[in-house]
């Protein structure tokens, strides 16, 4: 009888003892305060200054991760096009990672291409950062132009396929639509309520990508694919996959998660993203996770919760894969930022978006449509438990607001 698959326990302490001794070198090193602007200035100039803009532009990469990030967006960016140049030139190449980035060879370049059309329209084009201020007039410290990097653009791409129909399709509306739909969910709904703003973009992010996705099926232009047929022999996967029981795949897995929201979901890609975060910190602390000086927090958090997900539903992984991601773009982070970064902050949103978004997402998702994205499960899922899990922690105590 063949022994069942258990989760690394050794992988799951090695990823813990990373985080918190990252944790208490970022708290505990001197930082400077050079070369990045600090967020407020940031925003404050980016509306008006040409090289602002470009900060805020390639920043917006890692908006939706919470680290708000130039850096940290440049180098995901970079590491992300190493891994997926070194995949074409040797399938079996080890330093590309083991999770393909963008889930399979020849994505990445038109996921890309779609995501920075869509954010070049709401940056640059359509000039979304303009917005300071809610229409009742509530002032926010951020407007969400990032949108098209996360949603609507990729979910074009990997639903229908990756060519230049599809780039400009989902690159122009999401683009068009993205912003505004969010920023009336805010004012409408999210600012009244009392809710975090993360609510608004990720609820904008699954009504806006079921509208789209409905749209495609009725451009000529838009070629649709032809239904899966099962193969008697498939052709094996050439990625260096390490056993997935051992500790390196654990640590793999919680690293490519933190790049599931752009959808390069590499631990390469990851890699840059993390190091570009941590220099961002020691150069100016002010810079990142919108001025609010808990980048550390944030990471932190965001490393629990991958790695308590990952061995929570280990056995969905075995099965053939599960989104344990989705509280490292919600929950944790969000419940950070709320409640001030506290530790009871950084594990309560750690433990409880781990046991609620995954399993919440992959429900949803199980019941879409035939050839709907799971970005719509995925982002529901985001939403609905920060919601759930903010309104009940300030009503406990030492949460109390």
């Amino acid at each position: 009888m063949q022994n069942k698959k258990r989760p690394s326990t050794a992988g799951f302490l090695i990823v813990v003892v990373f985080a918190i001794a990252l944790y208490l070198l970022m708290t505990n090193l001197p930082t400077g305060h050079v070369w990045l602007p600090d967020y407020g200035d940031w925003f404050q100039n980016m509306p008006t200054d040409f090289l602002y803009k470009i900060y805020w532009f390639i920043g917006d990469h890692t908006e939706a991760g919470f680290q708000k990030s130039f850096l940290g967006a440049l180098l995901m960016i970079i590491f992300a096009a190493l891994s997926y140049f070194l995949k074409k030139a040797n399938p079996h190449s080890k330093l590309a990672g083991a999770f393909t980035v963008s889930y399979a060879p020849g994505n990445w370049p038109w996921v890309f291409a779609a995501s920075t059309l869509g954010l070049f329209l709401s940056v640059f084009v359509f000039n979304y950062g303009n917005i300071a201020t809610t229409p009742r007039g509530m002032e926010i410290g951020w407007v969400p132009t990032m949108i098209p990097v996360v949603a609507f653009p990729a979910a074009v791409v990997l639903t229908f396929g990756g060519n230049w129909a599809t780039v400009l399709t989902g690159g122009i509306l999401g683009g068009l639509i993205g912003c505004p739909l969010a920023w009336v969910l805010l004012d409408k709904v999210i600012v009244p309520v009392g809710l975090h703003g993360v609510i608004a973009n990720v609820t904008s992010m699954w009504i806006g990508t079921i509208v789209i996705l409905q749209l495609c099926e009725h451009f000529p232009w838009i070629k649709k694919p032809a239904p899966a047929t099962p193969s008697p022999d498939p052709a094996p996967d050439p990625s260096p996959m390490p056993p997935i029981d051992s500790a390196s795949w654990f640590i793999r897995r919680v690293l490519a998660d933190f790049t599931e929201g752009p959808f390069y979901g590499n631990e390469l890609a990851s890699v840059g993203l993390l190091l570009g975060c941590v220099v961002s910190w020691f150069l100016n602390p002010a810079h990142s996770s919108y001025g609010s000086m808990l980048l550390p927090a944030v990471l932190l958090s965001q490393f629990l919760t991958s790695a308590i997900a990952t061995y929570l539903y280990f056995g969905k992984w075995v099965e053939g894969g599960f989104p344990t991601f989705v509280p490292v773009f919600s929950v944790a982070p969000a419940v950070v930022l709320f409640f001030g970064g506290t530790p009871q902050s950084i594990l309560a949103g750690a433990i409880l978006g781990a046991v609620l978004c995954p399993p919440v997402a992959a429900m949803v998702n199980s019941r879409l449509p035939r050839g709907w994205c799971p970005v719509i499960g995925n982002t529901f899922s985001m939403g609905l438990c920060t919601a759930i899990v903010v309104a009940v922690l300030k009503y406990l105590p030492f949460f109390g607001m």
